[in-house]
């Protein structure tokens, strides 16, 4: 997330001097350098946000793998643990 938003600032920002320092223009190529910076300053922020939501959905596809995953080893451990049937019954002691 950072490195893409890092990139899309410097890339704006290289866009807006190369805007500002070209010869036709004068005050409109500035207004039209702020206005890409702040058009990539939006878009950055749009992309964080939804690489936020991206890496919550991860996070619970991630946690519900593990909890499946140790349930099902629990339930083969009962599996091999277990018994079939019913547990025999103590002989009665002879009196």
């Amino acid at each position: 997330m950072a490195a893409s938003a890092a990139a899309a600032y410097v890339a704006a920002h290289m866009a807006a001097a190369r805007i500002a320092g070209a010869p036709a223009g004068g005050r409109q190529a500035g207004d039209l350098a702020a206005g890409q910076l702040a058009a990539a300053h939006r878009a950055a922020a749009q992309q964080a946000a939804v690489l936020a939501e991206l890496a919550q959905v991860h996070g619970y596809i991630t946690a519900f793998w593990w909890a499946a995953g140790i349930f099902a080893c629990g339930a083969a451990a009962a599996v091999l643990l277990f018994r079939r049937g019913a547990p025999a019954q103590p002989a009665a002691p002879a009196s």
